[in-house]
């Protein structure tokens, strides 16, 4: 019987990671500005349901629609 390769359990597989950077080379620039904006956009998303909560409580209980 053949034994079956267990994983290791890794998060981060660097083989594979080596060889998605190999493919992502000539897009660098857009690469490193999309993982930016993801991380931007990340810690703003939670930020969300606070201004939402803000206009309601500040504007439309007080009758200014407009903002």
């Amino acid at each position: 019987m053949e034994k079956e390769k267990i994983s290791s359990g890794n998060i981060i597989d660097f083989n594979v990671l080596k060889r998605i950077l190999q493919f992502v080379k000539p897009y660098r620039g857009r690469f490193i500005f999309l993982i930016f904006l993801t991380v931007i956009l990340g810690v703003l998303t939670p930020l969300r349901p606070l201004l939402i909560q803000y206009t309601l409580d500040n504007d439309v209980a007080n009758g200014d629609y407009t903002g």
